[in-house]
C-alpha cells in the first residue's frame, strides 16, 4: 500500500482492507466460515455496543484474556489473531467500523446475491435456508434471502433477487385468472 492510500482512508478502512487482503488467500470454505463469524461478531458488538470501549480501557493482556475467554470457543484462530492485533494497536473500539466494510467486501468476493422472500406468515430459518440453497444452485451464486411479510399476497410466496421475480402467490394466480377471463 502506498502513502496515498493511507492519506485518503480512515483507520477502520485501512484495517478492513488489510484484513480482506489476508482473507483473499483463503479457500472458499474457510472464507465462508470467516464470513459467518464476521456476522456473529457484528451481532455481538451490536448487542453489547459498549464492549469495544470497555475493552479499549483495559490493559492489553486483560482485554486479550477477555476476548480469548469469551470468543475462542466459536471463532477461528484467524479472527482471534485479528482481534488481538486490534487490541495491540489500540483499535478495538473501532471494531464495528471495521466489520461493516469487511462483511460487505466478503459478500462481494463470494459473489453473494441478496433478495427478499415475501410471504403472509414468517418462514422458519430452515425453510429459508433450503430455498436459498436451491436458488444458489439455480443462479450459480450464493443467495441470501430476507423474509418479509406482505399480507396482500393472500398466500403463496414471491421471491425477488435484483430484477428477477418468481411469483407464486394467490394474488398473482387470481390476477392471471382475471386477465384470462377478461380476454375471452
Amino acid at each position: 500500500m502506498n502513502k496515498y492510500f493511507f492519506a485518503q482512508n480512515s483507520v477502520p478502512t485501512i484495517y478492513s482492507t488489510a484484513w480482506i487482503n489476508y482473507l483473499r488467500n483463503l479457500k472458499p470454505q474457510s472464507l465462508n466460515i470467516i464470513y459467518q463469524e464476521s456476522l456473529l461478531l457484528s451481532q455481538v458488538f451490536q448487542k453489547f455496543s459498549d464492549l469495544p470501549n470497555q475493552l479499549s480501557i483495559l490493559t492489553k493482556s486483560l482485554a486479550k484474556k477477555f476476548i480469548e475467554d469469551s470468543f475462542s470457543s466459536f471463532l477461528t484462530v484467524a479472527w482471534m489473531n485479528f482481534l488481538f492485533v486490534l487490541i495491540d494497536d489500540y483499535q478495538i473500539q473501532k471494531i464495528d467500523q471495521i466489520l461493516i466494510p469487511t462483511i460487505a467486501k466478503l459478500e462481494k468476493i463470494q459473489k453473494f446475491e441478496h433478495g427478499e422472500i415475501y410471504t403472509v406468515i414468517p418462514l422458519t430459518s430452515i425453510v429459508i435456508q433450503k430455498i436459498e440453497q436451491k436458488l444458489s444452485v439455480l443462479r450459480k451464486t450464493h443467495v441470501l434471502l430476507m423474509n418479509k411479510i406482505d399480507l396482500n399476497l393472500i398466500g403463496g410466496v414471491r421471491i425477488q433477487i435484483n430484477s428477477t421475480v418468481w411469483d407464486n402467490t394467490v394474488m398473482k394466480q387470481l390476477n392471471n385468472l382475471r386477465a384470462e377471463l377478461l380476454s375471452e
